[in-house]
């Protein structure tokens, strides 16, 4: 929203078609997947988790509405709702709805989001572009 996007404020009411995104009201523990994203070919998201689906948690009731110039969507949810952002550029920017540091202990696929900003962080050339 820093960057000139906006929010949903309240997903179930602005977003009715949505599917439910808070999964504690549906008593699925935090580190189990409570839907599944889409990723988008090509993107960072897909190089990160080398998958074009991914089953991962949800505990929100806002989500992002507009993007932000510089950004682009790059992950969606199965009611088309944006759960992951990445910049158009080529620094090192990708954000997620979902909450990998609760889901790496039992899916170790949700490690590689933070093994690969380790290791963009340890080449700057390539972050800083």
């Amino acid at each position: 929203m820093a960057l000139g996007g906006s929010l949903y404020q309240d997903v179930p009411t602005q977003f009715p078609e949505s599917l439910a995104h808070r999964q504690q009201e549906r008593a699925i523990p935090a580190d189990l997947p409570g839907h599944t994203v889409t990723v988008a070919p090509g993107s960072l998201l897909e190089r990160t988790y080398g998958s074009s689906s991914i089953a991962v948690n949800s505990f929100h009731h806002q989500a992002v509405k507009d993007i932000a110039p510089g950004l682009t969507a790059t992950g969606w949810s199965e009611d088309g709702l944006i759960e992951a952002i990445e910049s158009l550029s080529s620094t090192y920017v990708l954000g997620v709805q979902w909450h990998p540091e609760l889901m790496y202990k039992r899916t170790s696929l949700h490690q590689t989001p933070f093994a690969a900003l380790v290791e963009a962080s340890l080449k700057p050339a390539a972050i800083l572009g």
